[in-house]
């Protein structure tokens, strides 16, 4: 008896590679659904993932010279070395968190002020041995963000959260526009009283501020995934 499986003609149950070539029914094209929100929640992490890369390159560009500054006595750059490495990393949490938790589809603005948000924090990378001009660089940080969660704000992205949830996240705008004041002031004074000793200061305020807001934010996250039951 003939082997039914020897009997199939050779490529029987392929599909045949003129349907392969064949172009998706337009229809396809225009069908929107999950998928585009899905899509739009990758492109935005991805582009703000290649601006944090970039911002991590720089940070790198400094470490040889923090070094030999810390073995010429000024440790307290390492402060702002570490405080820089928190602000890239919670700005990348920050964000792709937010992908997952608010209304955010691709636009002009937040293409924008992602860029300029990535940028600033490049330039931040820079400064690392120059705390004045670190602390000016934070304050053009903190501004992007502030302009970033407005906009939020205004665009009706905080629609998961109920007004209980988005008075909290006003605080949180308050809290961003406060250290940017802050980091301004204190550029302005080591300008004027510049010193070991003040800069060693700032230093430790700017550590001090990054590891409270990574505390935040790790408390803001569980209590989001509690409220919208994500797993």
């Amino acid at each position: 008896m003939e082997d039914p499986i020897e009997a199939q003609p050779q490529g029987a149950g392929e599909t045949p590679k003129s349907e392969l070539s064949q172009d998706p029914s337009p229809a396809a094209w225009l069908a929107r659904g999950i998928e585009d929100v899905y899509y739009q929640r990758e492109a935005q992490v991805t582009w703000w993932t290649i601006l944090g890369g970039i911002a991590v390159g720089a940070l790198v560009t400094q470490l040889a010279d923090v070094i030999s500054q810390v073995q010429a006595g000024r440790w307290w750059l390492v402060l702002y070395f570490v405080a820089t490495a928190l602000i890239i990393s919670l700005s990348w949490v920050q964000t792709t968190w937010g992908t997952l938790v608010v209304r955010w589809p691709i636009s002009v603005v937040t293409a924008l002020l992602s860029f300029f948000g990535g940028m600033s924090q490049s330039i931040l990378s820079l400064q690392v041995t120059k705390p004045s001009a670190w602390l000016v660089a934070a304050f053009m940080v903190a501004l992007t963000s502030v302009l970033y969660q407005t906009y939020f704000q205004a665009s009706g992205a905080w629609v998961a959260f109920g007004p209980e949830y988005a008075a909290r996240l006003k605080s949180v705008v308050w809290m961003h526009g406060a250290f940017g004041g802050a980091a301004l002031a204190g550029a302005l004074l080591l300008r004027r009283y510049p010193g070991p000793t003040h800069e060693m200061l700032w230093g430790f305020f700017a550590l001090s501020v990054m590891l409270a807001a990574t505390w935040l934010q790790d408390r803001g996250m569980k209590m989001e995934r509690s409220m919208l039951h994500i797993p």
